[in-house]
């Protein structure tokens, strides 16, 4: 998709993004502004927040579970909780 999106080969673009996201790193690393990820506790989240603005949180792609029971998959239907992609083998 991200080839297609951006009218080269899949691969090309792969690579391209990868040398875009050093670049970007290494930039912010450069000027002080990587974000930060790892926490101790509940608590040290807190008090690192306590002291900015607007948080914006990205949570596309949040793991979730799953059921492996494909009736129930089925009973339960949107929102999407599981592939629609994959098939039972009869």
């Amino acid at each position: 998709m991200l080839g297609f999106t951006t009218g080269m080969d899949g691969s090309t673009a792969k690579r391209n993004q990868t040398l875009g996201l050093q670049v970007m790193e290494a930039a912010l690393l450069g000027s002080g502004h990587t974000p930060k990820q790892d926490f101790e506790d509940v608590a040290a989240f807190k008090a690192y927040f306590a002291t900015k603005g607007t948080i914006l949180i990205d949570a596309t792609e949040q793991r979730t579970q799953r059921p492996v029971d494909a009736d129930y998959q089925k009973a339960i239907g949107p929102p999407m909780r599981y592939s629609g992609k994959k098939k039972r083998i009869r």
